[in-house]
């Protein structure tokens, strides 16, 4: 009878199937990204560099995460769709027949921030009131008794010259 995979197994077999095509110092990266979310339970970065407990001054340990972020061989894309082939098989099992996919439009509002880029006004959700940040769209799959799987999210701002707004009419597109 084969033994079951200890957590940590579990983890790294994650890691390699959502990063595997990423260069090593890439994945190790991704590895400890995801760890430190996990276990920081926080996305901001000081948490997540605490939370790895590395036997070096924290400040080292966030600016090599901070490279890691910004580096150019990083590849979120391949991830993504790693990701997504990696749980399009239990979109057909029980836990979720038929799913429903769900599309949230949601915010996220930076008031203290003064550097980010294509900041944008949005009405914060919580408060109601106008603020400056980004928008947020959220697809997830849900399932039976309200299971919920995460697809995709994308940050996104009106002011980045990216950014294409298309208004739609009664009657057909213009």
């Amino acid at each position: 009878m084969p033994r079951e995979k200890s957590i940590a197994e579990r983890f790294e077999a994650y890691v390699e199937a959502v990063g595997g095509r990423l260069h090593k110092p890439n994945r190790r990266f991704l590895r400890d990204a995801l760890f430190g979310l996990l276990e920081g339970r926080s996305t901001l970065l000081s948490q997540i560099a605490r939370a790895l407990e590395e036997p070096r001054r924290l400040i080292h340990t966030e600016k090599r995460l901070s490279r890691g972020l910004a580096s150019r061989r990083y590849n979120d894309a391949a991830v993504e769709a790693d990701y997504l082939k990696l749980v399009a098989p239990a979109l057909h099992d029980g836990r979720f027949p038929q799913p429903v996919i769900a599309v949230d439009v949601t915010d996220i509002t930076k008031p203290r921030a003064k550097k980010m880029p294509y900041l944008a006004t949005v009405r914060d959700g919580s408060t109601g009131e106008l603020g400056r940040g980004y928008d947020v769209v959220s697809v997830e799959a849900v399932g039976a008794r309200g299971r919920r799987l995460p697809l995709l999210a994308r940050l996104f701002s009106g002011e980045s010259p990216e950014f294409k707004f298309r208004r739609f009419q009664r009657g057909g597109a213009r």
